[in-house]
């Protein structure tokens, strides 16, 4: 927040206010995320309007869907690019980041940002922002205990070496729990946390207008894979299972970036942003049953590595101001699926080369001072390379006889896509404005399919172009912020996973990923914050949504098929949070402060076919916080799904395996953290 009372976003590359910001943007500030326990992606959930996080067992791995949209899975490329300090990552198997002890605040972007953000944000993005070293000794340390055997550490320091020159800071955490599922054949509970990460930066400033920041990061995550509940089996019942093995995973990553801005002038800003990040997950061990012996499962080892190079300019002539840039990003994608059906063993192995190349440019010119129109284009190149074979496999997953290979398949797609967008300012307190945009989620192979036919055949990009118009208000003094959104998105060659297909007359008992002809999203979007006299702050949140098929006849090969006018997946008709923090107004040393929310979503479902509904809920949660008058210390409590409510959220039947098996959300949870500042 600025010193006019304004938050400020970087959602278009630069510091602007969120009120004055064209875009639909949903902000989390650091105070709120330490409010709430921001530990990992899902905790996001209910926090943002048209952000939807289906409820997971799963620890690392987290769909990310944003007014419909989304990728249900990391092997296939996303809709809803994530950034971290403007680092495009592009697989998620760990959001242990989203609970750094340094971060300054998370962006969520709503609808296309294909102009200054690139492929794969067809859907939105989401921009995690980490705070960089500063001039002055800061830090904190804090320790939490909870149910399941939850335990949390973090710290975070912050300190000049040279003053006014070089600073470093320092962030970590240690985050475990035994898990909500109890395993009735092994004897303990399961789908437990085990994470650790860190981060350490180091900022050089050798003038006032040049700055250095040098990022790295460490990340390991032994946490279980999510795990099933049989539908049909003895002393079967929600949050149990008889699974025979460990579904744990083998977590390792590890990243450095550096990024560098040099102010050319007083209207000019030159950055370049590089950036290389590699992990493993190797094994990682999943299991569809829920029973003893093979009846259905697999692994997914993953070897992962990406390199980007950004350089953008950013220019400030009062009624001009642009963006222009150009990026380079390449990826090495392998990974090895063993898997098993009623004692049967087989396997997948692929790569995957990815190298793009893109220029980009956006500027807005202020007609008046009230009126500005903002313009914008980005040019995409990308190769993508693959190599793919089938094997059958034994008990220990070896690989025994290769039955099938593809090898040196190319693919290259290019594209444009544009922005057009008005703004008004209608009042000082009232901000309008409209734009079309044009998006694009890449393209690529199926690097898990089932068969040479499969493996054969690339996908098209995803192609949307979308239609949207907002007003922002801030009244009374910025005490109150309601920002509204209307939003309409047609999409073409749709990436949409089918379930047991048929390739060549043949039923393939695995997903595929293939181009729906025609999809079309609309909705409205409402955030709202409102401060009440000096103690009570209010929150509302809500999106109404619309998500259908307008197209998709005979997606499975069978000719009865029809998935034309079907709901989406993961795409909730309403959504809606409601919360409030209240500062208790007693006369003790010290503030008093607690909090709550409930989040509603509607019925939605998780496959195409409409055969896996999740019913409806309503969550509560609830937090207390206590800071001592010299602020040095504090203590909270924070407690989620506080009537302790059992809903299942997947349903997944393995026809081929004679397998159904469910899994549940959370049960009752609390956190108590006592922290410490500097």
């Amino acid at each position: 927040m600025d010193n006019n009372g304004d938050i400020i976003v970087t959602a278009q590359r630069r510091a602007e206010p969120l009120q004055r910001t064209p875009i639909a943007v949903g902000l989390l500030s650091e105070e709120v995320i330490n409010q709430r326990n921001v530990s990992q992606m899902r905790d996001l959930a209910g926090t943002i309007p048209g952000l939807f996080l289906p409820k997971t067992n799963s620890v690392g791995v987290q769909q990310i869907y944003i007014r419909g949209i989304g990728t249900s899975s990391p092997i296939y490329n996303g809709a809803v690019a994530t950034y971290v300090d403007d680092v495009y990552l592009p697989r998620i198997l760990n959001s242990a980041v989203f609970g750094s002890p340094d971060l300054e605040r998370i962006e969520v972007l709503r609808g296309p940002q294909g102009t200054l953000y690139g492929q794969n944000t067809s859907a939105g993005a989401v921009k995690i922002i980490s705070r960089d070293p500063g001039n002055e000794f800061d830090g904190w340390v804090s320790g939490s205990l909870g149910n399941y055997k939850a335990r949390e550490a973090k710290l975070y320091l912050s300190a000049p070496l040279v003053a006014d020159k070089l600073s470093f800071s320092i962030a970590a955490l240690h985050q475990e729990n035994e898990g909500y599922v109890r395993n009735l054949f092994l004897g303990h509970h399961v789908n437990g946390t085990r994470v650790s990460f860190g981060r350490a930066k180091l900022k050089f400033t050798p003038s006032e207008r040049v700055s250095f920041v040098l990022a790295g990061e460490l990340a390991k995550d032994t946490s279980d894979n999510a795990v099933g509940t049989p539908a049909n089996y003895p002393g079967t019942r929600p949050r149990v299972t008889f699974d025979d093995r460990e579904l744990q995973q083998d977590y390792k990553q590890y990243a450095i970036s550096l990024h560098a801005k040099f102010e050319l002038n007083d209207h000019l800003e030159f950055r370049s942003i590089t950036a290389y990040r590699d992990f493993t997950n190797d094994p990682s061990t999943w299991s569809t049953d829920g029973v003893p012996g093979d009846q259905s499962g697999f692994q997914l080892n993953i070897d992962d590595n990406h390199f980007s190079q950004e350089f953008q300019l950013n220019g400030d002539y009062q009624r001009f101001k642009f963006t222009v840039g150009a990026i380079h990003f390449q990826e090495d994608y392998k990974q090895n699926r063993p898997a098993w059906s009623r004692s049967v063993y087989t396997g997948i192995s692929s790569q995957t080369k990815v190298k793009s190349y893109a220029v980009y440019a956006q500027g807005r010119y202020g007609i008046t001072d009230s009126l500005g129109v903002t313009v914008g284009a980005r040019y995409n190149v990308q190769r993508d390379r693959f190599n793919w074979f089938g094997y059958r496999s034994n008990v220990d997953l070896d690989i025994l006889a290769v039955t099938g290979s593809v090898s040196n398949l190319r693919q290259k797609t290019d594209g444009i896509v544009p922005k057009f967008g008005v703004d008004y300012q209608v009042s000082p307190d009232v901000f309008t404005y409209a734009s079309i945009t044009k998006g694009e989620k890449a393209g690529g192979y199926n690097a898990v399919a089932g068969s040479v036919p499969v493996a054969s055949v690339p996908l098209e990009p995803e192609k949307v172009t979308a239609y949207e118009a907002g007003t922002k208000l801030a009244l009374f003094d910025k005490r109150v912020r309601l920002n509204f959104a209307a939003f309409f998105n047609q999409f073409n060659d749709y990436h949409a996973v089918v379930q047991n297909p048929i390739v060549n007359g043949q039923q393939l008992n695995i997903p595929l990923i293939t181009n729906a002809a025609k999809a079309e999203t609309y909705g409205l979007e409402f955030d709202g914050t409102a401060r009440v006299g000096r103690d009570l702050d209010l929150r509302l949140t809500a999106t109404y949504l619309h998500a259908k098929f307008k197209q998709f006849d005979n997606p499975t090969g069978a000719a009865a098929s029809d998935y034309t006018g079907n709901v989406m997946p993961r795409a909730p008709k309403l959504a809606i949070n409601s919360g409030f923090t209240y500062t208790v107004p007693l006369h003790v040393p010290g503030k008093i402060s607690f909090g709550g929310d409930v989040e509603y979503v509607s019925k939605t479902y998780e496959d195409i076919a409409l055969t896996q509904p999740v019913q409806r809920y309503a969550l509560v949660s609830g937090n207390l916080l206590y800071v001592s008058a010299d602020e040095h210390w504090r203590f909270s409590v924070t407690v989620k799904n506080v009537f302790d409510k059992t809903f299942r959220i997947t349903k997944q039947i393995i026809a081929a395996a004679g397998t159904e098996v469910y899994t549940y959300n959370a049960p009752r949870t609390f956190l108590a953290t006592l922290r410490y500042d500097f």
